[in-house]
């Protein structure tokens, strides 16, 4: 005769069931949310780009030619604003240095401080690229760096709109463009916002220089493919670039 089990050994083998998925279904979640953050960095990426190249061929060269960027009024935002939109599926444009990001609370949500005075497009997938109001962009012209850092302006995309959690480094990335490319932030000839520095999430100081912690870490993104800088550190680009 078969053996039936028992109500305690069904009871039993369920309780262990779910005790293992409670304790995978989160994890399984979270890599499928880091995927999908992943994948959508890389197409603000490709995004921005390619509308950054056609901009320089319609206008005869780099940024720092165009007319408009020169002009004494607007500079650096009202210029990349304007042109780069026309390469972009822009749905709502915001033009009056309105918009904002949060402070990077240890790349968590703060709804307390926040980096104002900045340009915003609302694309039609639901992108805000959000452009700071700088007059130009030679910050580190008079540093000893390496060339191409020398003519640098920040710009911002926030990969879902105004969900949360709103946090640099999470679901607010940091780009810069310089005279003939786009580049992630904290990629490894950055100067001052350095991968080690600015995408740590072992900071004990989230407000120092700003609240800018999870400003650099674009370019760990686009380079490695993950974003382990969110569950361990001693990460860097000379050494270990994944947590296991």
């Amino acid at each position: 005769m078969p053996k039936n089990f028992t109500l305690s050994e069904i009871l039993i083998t369920l309780t262990i069931t779910g005790i293992v998925a409670a304790l995978t279904v989160p994890s399984i979640i979270g890599f499928y949310k880091e995927r999908e953050t992943i994948t959508k960095v890389k197409s603000a990426y490709s995004l921005l780009s390619q509308a950054y190249k056609m901009a320089c061929s319609e206008n005869g060269g780099d940024l720092s030619s165009w007319t408009c960027y020169n002009q004494t009024s607007g500079g650096y935002a009202k210029c990349i604003t304007d042109e780069i939109s026309t390469y972009l599926n822009v749905s709502k444009k915001v033009l009056d240095y309105s918009d904002n990001i949060p402070y990077t609370l240890n790349m968590q949500e703060n709804t307390i401080n926040k980096t104002s005075k900045m340009n915003s497009l609302l694309l039609s997938n639901g992108f805000i690229i959000k452009i700071p109001a700088y007059s130009n962009c030679i910050l580190y012209s008079s540093w000893d760096v390496n060339y191409i850092e020398k003519f640098s302006c920040p710009i911002y995309v926030d990969i879902n709109g105004e969900k949360g959690p709103n946090a640099l480094g999470r679901d607010v990335f940091g780009f810069k463009i310089h005279k003939d490319k786009i580049e992630g932030w904290g990629n490894k000839t950055e100067p001052y916002y350095t991968f080690g520095r600015m995408c740590n999430i072992s900071r004990t100081n989230d407000y120092w220089d700003g609240g800018a912690n999870g400003s650099a870490c674009t370019a760990w993104i686009l380079e490695n493919d993950n974003m382990d800088y969110l569950h361990c550190s001693g990460l860097s680009w000379n050494g270990k670039r994944k947590c296991f």
